[in-house]
């Protein structure tokens, strides 16, 4: 008989916690304390909770990085620099605070991070809070183009899908007018219409090869 697989109450009933804090925490919620988030990421590697069981006899702590810790360039809290041998990066867009981190001499991965020196001319950008699939915004930005480009790449496949719609609503037909492409492999990319050219990330290989690197 296979064993049951572990679930959130599981790990909820083993530290006496509710099953929403758990969740919250495995989400990185603010709202939960870091001493109960290193609590909770403990239980889920010692009870081999998805992802969590590829990590066997291995102290890891989890720092959801703050606005606040980014614009002070510093580090967050019970991040203790003598207890840490090697450090994974995910989705750290800042260069300043990468700065930071690289200054600390300790082996260091990162993964999905501002890493390339990229040509803005060549790039619609806005600050990471701006609702890039507002149809009025993806509108003005065509609108404001004298021509447009052979192919858009886009961060995502949920900004690509907005964009796609965009273009079919000025009749411009894809791709045999223009190519558009998205990234991470969505559920949305194979419902469009036309499907959507996309790239699948495989997310636990890459995990892996951090930590045999690190």
């Amino acid at each position: 008989m296979s064993k049951e697989k572990v679930t959130i109450q599981d790990i909820a009933d083993s530290l006496n916690l509710s099953r929403n804090t758990v969740s919250k925490a495995l989400n990185g919620n603010d709202s939960i304390p870091e001493s109960t988030k290193n609590r909770i990421i403990k239980k889920t590697v010692e009870l081999k909770y998805k992802q969590f069981a590829f990590i066997n006899n291995e102290n890891l702590s989890i720092h959801i990085i703050r606005q606040a810790e980014i614009d002070a360039l510093i580090l967050p809290n019970n991040f203790e620099l003598k207890n840490v041998d090697g450090i994974v990066c995910i989705e750290l867009f800042n260069k300043a605070y990468t700065q930071l981190i690289n200054n600390l001499g300790l082996p260091t991965i990162f993964i999905d991070c501002t890493a390339l020196k990229l040509d803005l001319s060549f790039c619609i950008t806005e600050d990471d809070k701006f609702p890039y699939v507002s149809p009025d915004w993806i509108n003005s930005k065509l609108d404001a183009m004298d021509k447009l480009p052979s192919a858009f790449v886009h961060v995502n496949d949920f900004v690509a899908v907005g964009l796609v719609k965009a273009l079919k609503n000025k009749n411009i037909k894809i791709p045999e007018d223009i190519l558009v492409t998205g990234f991470d492999d969505s559920h949305e990319s194979s419902i469009i219409d036309p499907h959507l050219t996309t790239v699948h990330i495989y997310s636990n290989e890459m995990g892996t090869i951090a930590a045999d690197l690190i």
